[in-house]
């Protein structure tokens, strides 16, 4: 009798532990097929941007076009991201792999804003955040919070892009290096490094909070 107790409850343990992790199998394969979709539409997004702004004969009709929907998509992206790392880490191959495409859209879509900004004579600020997710940085969480809180509270919209410093992506390797950046935290603020951890009220003052 007790023998045939111990077989149930083994076999109940071993249901409930393959019915959570097909679970959470099924909950990653979601995300990432979500994150490839997006990345693949952020590719035709910025690519049709691209051919308008060659197409469209005035520069005030190339700085009329719609450009938040690229930037909403990135967000997005990036919040996919963060979750495939929750579920399967952030050194699981299937996440670094999804990590260096999305690096490589975050660098197009800084250039073009950049450049768009820059023609269409738009107030914004451009932040360019290096993090370390080697456990190296004890304040780079921190340092991320603050610069998202700083970031919704600016009277000036602030673009925000983010790499792991320790990439090997050679695109995130020479912006480190045009920036002079080795370390993580460190900011680039409209083309300015900071290296090291910024405070909220310095933040503040540099991106108008």
């Amino acid at each position: 009798m007790r023998y045939s107790i111990y077989i149930a409850a083994f076999s109940l343990t071993l249901i409930v532990f393959l019915f959570g992790f097909l679970l959470g199998s099924a909950i990653s394969e979601q995300y990432m097929s979500g994150v490839d979709s997006k990345v693949q539409q952020a590719k035709v997004d910025m690519e049709a941007l691209d051919l308008s702004t060659q197409l469209l004969s005035s520069e005030q009709s190339r700085c009329d076009l719609n450009y938040s929907k690229v930037s909403k998509e990135r967000w997005s992206m990036g919040a996919d991201i963060e979750r495939l790392e929750d579920e399967l880490g952030r050194t699981h191959p299937q996440v670094i792999a999804r990590k260096q495409e999305y690096y490589l859209i975050e660098i197009r879509d800084y250039l073009f804003m950049r450049n768009m900004v820059e023609k269409c004579g738009i107030p914004s600020h451009f932040v360019l955040y290096f993090y370390s997710n080697a456990g190296d940085c004890d304040r780079c969480e921190a340092q991320g919070q603050i610069l998202e809180d700083v970031r919704q509270n600016s009277k000036t919209p602030v673009l925000v892009y983010s790499f792991d410093a320790g990439s090997d992506n050679l695109a995130v390797q020479t912006l480190k290096d045009e920036y002079g950046i080795t370390g993580a935290p460190s900011l680039v603020i409209d083309d300015a490094a900071k290296r090291g951890f910024q405070s909220r009220d310095e933040l503040a003052g540099e991106l108008g909070a």
